[in-house]
């Protein structure tokens, strides 16, 4: 059976539009796994940039949050991150020289 994921009706496997709703179901199971493979991308990406964070990379870690802003400019989480970096960077930056 396939499970409709707009109102949950079971169709057919050989459905291509949802019984209940109208749906082409063979788009939106496109549009899902295409979903789905941009958030594990976007998902590597932001927790590659903690890992520069967390190992003092300040600057590589700005760049990967800059690159999911551009892409996701409302991910408050990169925001804070891309920050958090910027300051570390100055911070480590106005340390190495004195």
């Amino acid at each position: 059976m396939k499970r409709c994921l707009r109102c949950g009706f079971s169709n057919n496997e050989e459905d291509k539009f949802c019984a209940c709703c109208g749906i082409n179901l063979e788009k939106q199971q496109k549009e899902t796994i295409e979903t789905q493979q941009t958030l594990k991308a976007s998902d590597i990406r932001f927790n590659l940039g903690i890992v520069y964070f967390k190992e003092n990379k300040f600057v590589l870690a700005m760049q990967t949050f800059a690159g999911i802003l551009e892409k996701d400019p409302g991910n408050s989480q990169a925001q804070h991150y891309y920050d958090l970096s910027s300051k570390a960077n100055d911070e480590n930056n106005l340390s190495s020289n004195i």
